[in-house]
C-alpha cells in the first residue's frame, strides 16, 4: 500500500469521546458534531474497546448506525456488558444511534422486529418533553427494523409517525433511531451537545474554526513532507485548491506544483475556467482526455451489475490519475510527495463499500509518491470555512462537488469517448443558467449536474414520431453542515426550468445523430436515492 500521510482534526489517542464504528456512511459526522462542540473523538472497531477501555475509560461512548439487523446470524455485536460495566461503575454515558439503539435495546432485554414499512428520508419527530432544549422536528431516518418494546425501566422520549420508539433511552443512556449527526436533522447538534456536557459531563479539549484547523494543519504539513517537491492534484474544487494553497503556505510555492489533469469526462470549459481562477504561475494543466477514453472504454461492461462496473471504474479511473501525476512528477525531478484533498466522507464512504471514490480505494498498491491529505479530518462545509479564511476565490469556495470521474459517471455502460460530450455540453448549459439565475454562489444549489438516461423514448419533432435520448437533471439542497451523507431535493423555478429544458432539447444531440426528446426532473431526496447516478 502507498505511505499515506492523513490529518485527522480534533482526535487523541486517548479521548474523552469513543464512537464504535458500526458500518454507518455517517460515522464521521458524529465525530464532526463532537469536534464543533469543542471535544475530541476516537473511532475504533467494537472488537477493540476492550483493550482501549483497559487503557482509558472514555466519558462518554457512541454506538453508531450501521447495515446489519440485531437477529441476523452474523449482525455485529457489540460490547453490551463492557459499555454497561463503564456505565454503572464509571459513569460512562452511551449514545446508540440507529443500529446501535436497536443493539443497544435488544441487548437490555428490548424487542426490535422488522418493520412493516422502511422509514427511509425526513420525518417529523413529536418529543413527550424537551431533552436539554431539544425540541424535535425534522429528522433523518434509515432503518428498516424498529423497536417494539423497550428494556425494563427504560423510557419512551420522542416519536415519529411510524417509530413508537424513535428517541428513548435511561439515565445517562440515550438512544435515537433518527441520526442527530446528519445536517437535515434539524438542531440534531444540540442533542449531541447536551449527551457530551450534561450527560457525559466532557470538558471541552478542542479549539474548533478555521483559524485554529490551518495552525494545527501547517506542522502536520511540515513533518510529513520535510524534503523534496509536491505535486498537488487539481480538479478546480474546494478541496484541492485549498489542499494546494495549505502546501504552498507551508513548503513554498518553489517546491509545491499543481497539475489539474483534463480526463475527457470534464463539463464543457471546465479547463478554461480553472485556468482562469488559478493562472498558469505553478499549474500544469495535462490533456489525458484519450487515455481515460481508452482506460474505460476497454472495461468488459457485459453481463455486470452497474454496482461492480462502475466500481471498477473508478478504480481505473484512480490508477490512471496516479500514473499521470507520477509521468510529470519525474519530468519535474526530485518529486517525493502527492498532496490531494481526500476529505473525510470520501474515506469513510470507501471504508464501508459504499462509494469507491477514485482518491481513495483507486489508488494503486505501489506508488512513487508518498500521499499527503491535510483535509482527511474535515466535512466540505469545513473545508468551505478554511478556503474563506485562506481568502480563495469566491467562486472556488462555493464550487459543488464533482466526483473524479466526473461525467464518466452520469451515463449508462459502456462509458465511451461518443457519450461525453454531449453530457459534457448538458451540464455547461445547466451551469450557465443556473450561474445567471443565482449570481452569489451560495443561492445555488449543492450540487447540481445532467445525466444521459439509459435507453431511448418515443417523441415529435416536426409532425414526426422519432425516437431519442433523455437527459436527467439533478439538484439538491445546501444543509449547514453539508455532509452528503443526506440532502434533500432542490427545485428549480418555473422560469428557469423551461430555460434549461429548452436549451438542452435544441443544443445536445448525440453522436449517432438521435435527438434529446425529453428533459427529466430527480425530485428524490437521499436516502433514498444517491446523489451522483452511479
Amino acid at each position: 500500500m502507498p505511505v499515506h500521510h492523513r490529518f485527522y482534526s480534533g482526535t487523541r489517542e486517548y479521548a474523552q469521546v469513543v464512537i464504535l464504528e458500526c458500518g454507518s456512511k455517517s460515522t464521521p459526522l458524529i465525530a464532526g458534531v463532537c469536534r464543533d462542540a469543542g471535544v475530541c473523538t476516537r473511532t475504533m472497531a467494537p472488537a477493540d474497546f476492550e483493550h482501549y477501555a483497559a487503557a482509558s475509560i472514555p466519558k462518554a461512548v457512541f454506538v453508531s448506525g450501521g447495515p446489519d439487523s440485531v437477529y441476523d446470524f452474523a449482525a455485529l455485536q457489540i460490547p453490551y456488558g463492557l459499555l454497561m460495566y463503564l456505565n454503572h461503575n464509571h459513569g460512562t454515558a452511551i449514545f446508540g444511534i440507529c443500529y446501535g439503539a436497536q443493539a443497544l435495546a435488544h441487548a437490555a432485554g428490548g424487542k426490535v422486529k422488522k418493520a412493516s414499512f422502511a422509514e427511509v428520508g425526513t420525518h417529523m419527530l413529536k418529543m413527550k418533553h424537551v431533552i436539554g432544549g431539544y425540541l424535535g422536528g425534522p429528522v433523518v431516518m434509515n432503518h428498516s427494523d424498529e423497536i417494539a418494546s423497550l428494556p425494563f425501566g427504560w423510557e419512551r422520549w420522542g416519536s415519529t409517525e411510524r417509530s413508537a420508539y424513535a428517541l428513548f433511552g435511561t439515565d445517562n443512556i440515550l438512544c435515537t433511531l433518527f441520526h442527530p449527526e446528519m445536517g437535515d436533522t434539524q438542531d440534531g447538534e444540540k442533542l449531541i451537545a447536551h449527551f457530551l456536557y450534561s450527560l457525559a459531563r466532557c470538558r471541552q479539549d478542542h479549539t474548533t474554526g478555521p483559524e485554529a484547523f490551518v495552525a494545527d494543519a501547517i506542522p502536520f504539513i511540515s513533518d510529513a513532507a520535510p524534503e523534496g517537491g509536491m505535486v498537488v492534484g487539481v480538479s478546480g474544487g474546494v478541496d484541492s485548491a485549498v489542499t494546494l494553497e495549505l502546501c504552498r503556505q507551508v513548503l513554498g510555492r518553489e517546491r509545491v506544483y499543481g497539475i489539474h489533469v483534463d480526463n475527457g469526462f470534464l463539463c464543457e470549459g471546465e479547463t478554461e475556467e480553472v485556468r482562469r481562477l488559478l493562472g498558469e504561475d505553478g499549474m500544469i494543466y495535462e490533456d489525458a482526455a484519450r487515455l481515460f477514453w481508452r482506460t474505460c472504454e476497454r472495461i468488459n461492461w457485459r453481463n455486470r451489475h452497474e454496482k461492480d462496473y462502475f466500481s471498477e471504474l473508478r478504480q481505473k479511473v484512480g490508477e490512471r490519475f496516479i500514473s499521470v501525476f507520477e509521468k510529470r512528477a519525474r519530468r519535474i525531478g526530485g518529486i517525493r510527495y502527492l498532496g490531494q484533498g481526500t476529505n473525510f466522507s470520501d474515506i469513510q464512504e470507501t471504508n464501508t463499500g459504499l462509494v469507491r471514490h477514485h482518491n481513495v480505494g483507486g489508488l494503486p498498491d505501489r506508488m512513487e509518491l508518498e500521499v499527503v491529505e491535510p483535509l482527511a479530518g474535515l466535512h466540505k462545509f469545513e473545508i468551505r470555512e478554511v478556503a474563506e479564511y485562506l481568502g480563495l476565490d469566491q467562486e472556488i469556495v462555493w464550487r459543488q462537488p464533482s466526483p473524479g470521474p466526473a461525467n464518466s459517471l452520469r451515463m449508462w455502460p459502456p462509458v465511451t469517448r461518443a457519450k461525453a460530450s454531449p453530457v459534457a455540453r448538458a451540464n455547461r448549459i445547466l451551469e450557465e443558467e443556473v450561474r445567471r439565475y443565482y449570481p452569489d454562489p451560495r443561492d445555488r444549489p449543492s450540487q447540481y449536474y445532467a445525466a444521459l438516461i439509459s435507453g431511448r423514448m418515443a417523441g415529435i419533432v416536426g409532425d414526426k414520431e422519432v425516437y431519442g435520448y433523455a437527459i436527467l437533471v439533478r439538484a439538491v439542497k445546501r444543509n449547514p453542515r453539508e455532509s452528503y451523507a443526506s440532502a434533500e431535493p432542490f427545485s428549480f423555478p418555473d422560469d428557469l426550468w423551461r430555460t434549461i429544458d429548452t436549451r438542452i432539447r435544441a443544443e445536445v444531440v448525440l453522436q449517432d445523430g438521435m435527438p434529446i426528446v425529453a428533459v427529466c426532473w430527480h425530485g428524490t431526496g437521499k436516502p433514498p436515492a444517491r446523489i451522483e447516478c452511479h
